[in-house]
């Protein structure tokens, strides 16, 4: 007997994992943060009335500990893409997960992807709810993305569309769109759900989204009460 297209995607979206940074996208992300974040940037900073030898003490030391800290992002990137989930944890756990700065923030959302995966969700939570403080907007808005995606596995829908709402402005506006529409979409509030996509579709050409669009379409206008 054939599915019912409606019902097919009722159970897509159950099934729903975290939509995962491919490890080009990872690497990408780490390289764009260190472009902007890197030693060499943060090394330059000049402290005005600091006299020569402590400005040259301080910039040394700088240097010194951020080339560090980039080597272990580096480091913990290499093994994720590698797979090798226990070197990454240990790596993570051994140096990254006590550092509150930058590079902390973005090593936690790293990391979360391997707790996802591994169906860590708590310690995946961890880490995101740390890496949405980052200051750098990328990072934040890249975990907020993430968090709102595991609220909505864990059938926390309430609090994953808390959080998309504050991503409407942002770069995931049309992909916070589409996961409103999958959260509609399990709530079956197919109406909401619809209006999502579309809105997404504006923003987002996905063939997925619109496949979705268009069984809503023709769901809704199959069971819309006759005229006369």
């Amino acid at each position: 007997m054939k599915k019912n297209p409606l019902k097919a995607l009722l159970e897509r979206a159950d099934n729903s994992l975290v939509v995962e940074r491919s490890d080009e996208e990872t690497g990408e992300l780490v390289k764009s943060w260190l472009r902007r974040h890197g030693p060499v940037i943060l090394a330059g900073v000049v402290i005005a009335l600091i006299v020569l030898f402590a400005m040259s003490w301080w910039k040394n030391r700088q240097h010194t500990i951020d080339t560090a800290l980039a080597y272990q992002l580096e480091t913990l990137q290499k093994a994720i893409a590698d797979n090798d989930v226990d070197l990454a944890n240990n790596l993570y756990q051994k140096s990254l997960i006590n550092n509150d700065q930058a590079y902390g923030k973005l090593a936690a959302l790293m990391m979360a992807k391997v707790y996802v995966n591994a169906e860590k969700n708590t310690q995946a939570r961890t880490a995101l709810e740390k890496a949405t403080k980052a200051k750098d907007a990328l990072v934040a808005q890249t975990a907020q993305w993430e968090l709102a995606n595991l609220e909505m596995i864990e059938k926390n829908y309430g609090a994953a569309l808390g959080l998309l709402s504050q991503l409407s402005e942002t770069a995931y506006k049309g992909q916070a769109k589409a996961l409103e529409g999958d959260i509609y979409l399990l709530q079956e509030n197919f109406k909401a759900a619809l209006n999502a996509y579309q809105q997404s579709l504006l923003v987002v050409p996905s063939p997925l989204v619109r496949m979705k669009a268009e069984v809503l379409e023709a769901d809704q206008a199959m069971n819309a009460p006759s005229e006369g």
